[in-house]
């Protein structure tokens, strides 16, 4: 199967199963994008390590965000599962994690606490603009 009708396959089952066009166009992309890195010339080559090397040049090289290596992931698996009829199921790759957040705003408690260690007059101003959070 040539690389035009592999990119076709996949978009035969893609619509087959109701998926979103921009799902179409990512994974397109994405299969297209994993092809070039690999070089591999028939879908039997791929391994979970190579999927595993591709996600790591994602990661390091390119540096993308942990949910755009989850979306190259998930092309990638949905195109041997149901294109290639490869079974996933023992291909291993570790799923990128997002950083944690800190939250943006302070809650309620966690505003008084800090006004709590305040010296002096910045206590003063700092219970004045919250005065309706204190009892």
């Amino acid at each position: 199967m040539g690389q035009l009708q592999y990119l076709e396959a996949i978009r035969t089952e893609i619509r087959i199963r109701h998926y979103s066009y921009q799902t179409e166009k990512s994974y397109l992309y994405w299969n297209r994008y994993f092809i070039r890195y690999s070089t591999i010339r028939h879908g039997s080559e791929i391994t979970s390590a190579l999927i595993e090397r591709f996600l790591c040049y994602l990661a390091k090289q390119r540096q993308v965000s942990a949910n755009t290596q989850k979306q190259a992931l998930c092309a990638i698996v949905f195109a041997c599962r149901y294109v290639l009829k490869i079974d996933t199921e023992h291909l291993i790759f570790p799923y990128a994690k997002a950083p944690k957040k800190l939250p943006q705003v302070l809650s309620s408690e966690e505003a008084k606490l800090i006004i709590d260690q305040l010296p002096g007059y910045h206590h003063l101003i700092g219970r004045f603009f919250s005065a309706q959070d204190y009892d």
